[in-house]
């Protein structure tokens, strides 16, 4: 411990340094915790159990550093791997945790990194787009194309006589008996 004293800013305690440095690593980490998306909470802190040292606790600090790591890509919808982004929405990262959660006995303990986590989340969104890749084709497969589209005139339309009336409206009759002289010569 240090022999310097501080004060609380809030409350007007003195003590060393360290003990409010410590109160600030935990007010980050607990920020951290609260903007993770609300599916995912309660298998981040199981999740974060992994990374325990045996008979012992986490430091606040290491907590802290799990957190953002584990932010950064779960509130970008992405996840860079393998020089790759790969999209990573929530529900991605929800099956992720449950498949490493549901794996722990399997796994060597501590977790030192979120290696495993990440292989997961890649894997995973490279099977939603194979499978919607899959499904896209399978929809292009099917697809019959029947010509133009049917049209949308009405039975008996003429457009060359709903032409003339139009221009005869307008009082140009003289086009009208232009395009009809032109058509006899021919």
């Amino acid at each position: 411990m240090s022999k310097y004293q501080a004060m609380c800013p809030v409350c007007g305690a003195f003590g060393a340094p360290e003990i409010f440095l410590a109160e600030a690593i935990k007010r980050e980490a607990i920020a951290k915790a609260l903007r993770m998306p609300h599916p995912l909470a309660m298998q981040v802190q199981v999740y974060i159990g992994l990374f325990r040292p045996p008979k012992r606790g986490h430091s606040m600090d290491r907590v802290e550093r799990i957190l953002e790591e584990l932010l950064e890509p779960i509130e970008a919808g992405k996840l860079r791997r393998n020089g790759r982004d790969w999209p990573a929405p929530v529900e991605i990262w929800k099956y992720a945790l449950d498949q490493v959660i549901s794996r722990r006995n399997k796994l060597t303990l501590p977790l030192k990194d979120h290696g495993y986590l990440f292989e997961v989340v890649a894997g995973e969104s490279d099977r939603a787009e194979a499978n919607a890749e899959k499904k896209l084709e399978e929809q292009r497969k099917h697809h019959v194309r029947s010509g133009p589209k049917e049209s949308s005139v009405p039975l008996g339309y003429n457009p060359v006589e709903a032409w003339k009336r139009d221009m005869e409206r307008l009082g140009r009759t003289d086009l009208v008996e232009k395009v009809e002289g032109a058509k006899s010569e021919e």
